[in-house]
């Protein structure tokens, strides 16, 4: 499975690995506000703060691949 790299509309960027053709994952830095918010005040977490759905960037991943090639 590939590795890629999401990011939610507050900008959080996360990354993952998800089968292909994955385009959406829940967004795990929001979830975490969420449940501290819940935690601080005690009540169920309200819709406007409910976790985002981060979006799949299309940019190349980083590799350290090197061709073994001395020529």
């Amino acid at each position: 499975m590939p590795v890629y790299e999401f990011e939610c509309p507050k900008g959080h960027v996360t990354e993952d690995v998800v089968p292909m053709g994955t385009k959406e994952v829940p967004c795990v830095a929001c979830a975490a506000e969420a449940q501290a918010i819940s935690a601080r005040t005690g009540k169920s977490i309200p819709p406007c703060f409910a976790p985002h759905v981060a979006t799949r960037i299309l940019s190349a991943t980083p590799t350290t691949f090197r061709y073994n090639d001395r020529r």
